[in-house]
């Protein structure tokens, strides 16, 4: 019985499996709906992403696919290419237009072909151009007189090589004059492509970010502003670089992004704020300037003893981000704190001639008086001619210095006879550098315990 049901099962095992392919499987790897017409068939419509099997195809004959692209960049292009036994696996399909002014334009699309159990054809581009500038931007091979423009909206732009050239492209923006050769063969790759317009002095800087698709044959090529602003806060911001005072100032609102173009190299920003009325003329209140080229966490001080917290953060891996935010508890770069008795504690930034006074059991919230220098602080007791003392902000830490306090000379003996003596009032000022929660705190004290009690 056993013997006899392992047959059965034997005799019910199929001896092999046929599997029917189609001829060629056509797939379209643009972002793009085309049109395509296979020899004098009628012509069909392949959605962007989609596939669609051929199967009545004579492989043995050539057949040409004639291909359209509808409303790309405002004109429709028409472009060819063979199937055949012999295709090469990677091939190139012109496609052309011709614009308003009858001017005659070319791109090239690629045809790639594998063959498993069908022919698989993929059109695709080589690169995608992604221009999020919200600017006009042109393209052309290092190489080649074929200008490709950039769009302006998020549909990515087609963009190829002609065969055996090296992979690297140009780009220029308005008038500028062409840009330095960029490879674009090397996906991960980032930095800045710099535009100069010789006849407005303007500067161009562009974030370019080169990543492999998904699909594998093409490269996304995504070009940012390398500087974007961002406002953060409840009510608009209104900004302008150094030296463009006079000419003109961009006003950002709520929860808005927008691209920043300097037209300088100083890349310091200020910001504007209404302030007091003078004969019915309202003055404007200005900020420090603030530097762009670093990341830094910056409080500026604004009109009515208000603040605005600034972050710049990018530039080496990213675009430089720029992001205005309300005031927070901790954003100041630290508290000063005078819990002496008798002393007068003193401060600055380093070379910079404000200066800030602490009478005994003061404090008070400090911010850079120039945040485009070196962002030092010095302390010392007010009118103490001896050299200041650098401030331990930067981390937890805590010292004491033995000084004179000013004012505390006396006179021992007798003038007359040259034997008066003069006598000077000496302390310990014992300082600790401490985070209390977010804000960075600088705490001074003539009490030893009291100093050893903060620490802890």
């Amino acid at each position: 019985p056993v013997r006899r049901l392992v047959r059965r099962n034997l005799n019910g095992v199929p001896h092999g499996t046929l599997c029917l392919h189609s001829p060629v499987v056509l797939h379209n790897y643009l972002p793009y709906e085309v049109h395509y017409t296979i020899g004098d068939r009628p012509e069909s419509c392949l959605s962007a992403g989609a596939s669609v099997p051929s199967c009545c195809l004579d492989m043995e004959k050539n057949h040409r696919v004639d291909v359209k692209l509808h409303s790309y960049q405002g004109l429709d292009w028409a472009g060819k290419f063979y199937i055949s036994l012999d295709m090469d696996m990677y091939e190139m399909a012109v496609m052309e237009t011709t614009n308003e002014k009858g001017e005659k334009k070319q791109m090239a699309l690629g045809v790639h072909t594998t063959i498993g159990g069908s022919r698989d054809v993929f059109l695709f581009a080589p690169y995608w151009l992604i221009n999020k500038t919200d600017l006009p931007i042109e393209f052309r091979g290092a190489g080649s007189c074929t200008i490709y423009q950039g769009n302006t909206t998020n549909d990515p732009a087609l963009f190829s090589f002609h065969r055996h050239r090296r992979k690297k492209a140009k780009m220029r923006m308005f008038r500028s004059k062409w840009s330095s050769a960029i490879p674009l063969d090397t996906v991960g790759h980032a930095g800045v492509v710099t535009c100069r317009d010789k006849d407005s002095g303007k500067v161009y800087q562009v974030w370019l970010e080169i990543q492999l698709s998904k699909l594998k044959l093409t490269k996304m090529v995504t070009l940012l502003p390398f500087f974007m602003v961002v406002n953060k806060t409840s009510s608009e911001v209104t900004f302008t670089e150094e030296g463009q005072e006079d000419e003109y100032w961009t006003v950002i609102q709520p929860e808005e992004v927008l691209p920043l173009w300097p037209h300088s190299g100083v890349l310091n920003l200020v910001v504007r704020q209404p302030g007091v009325e003078n004969k019915g003329a309202e003055i404007p209140v200005l900020s420090q300037y603030f530097p762009i080229h670093k990341s830094h966490t910056t409080v500026l001080r604004m009109w009515n003893g208000t603040a605005l917290t600034v972050n710049v953060v990018g530039g080496t891996e990213n675009p430089t981000t720029i992001t205005f935010t309300p005031f927070q508890p901790g954003d100041a770069p630290v508290r000063v704190v005078n819990c002496c008795h008798n002393a007068f504690i003193r401060f600055h930034q380093k070379g910079m001639s404000q200066v800030i006074v602490l009478t005994p059991n003061q404090s008070v919230l400090y911010t850079w008086d120039d945040p485009t220098e070196e962002r030092t602080l010095w302390w010392n007791l007010y009118k103490r001619d001896k050299p200041s003392f650098p401030a331990r902000i930067n981390q937890d830490n805590a010292g004491v210095e033995t000084v004179v306090l000013p004012g505390t000379e006396t006179t021992l003996g007798n003038k007359k006879n040259g034997t008066a003596r003069s006598k000077q009032k000496r302390t310990n000022i014992h300082w600790v550098s401490y985070l209390d929660g977010l804000q960075r705190v600088l705490f001074f004290t003539e009490d030893a315990s009291l100093a050893q009690d903060v620490r802890e």
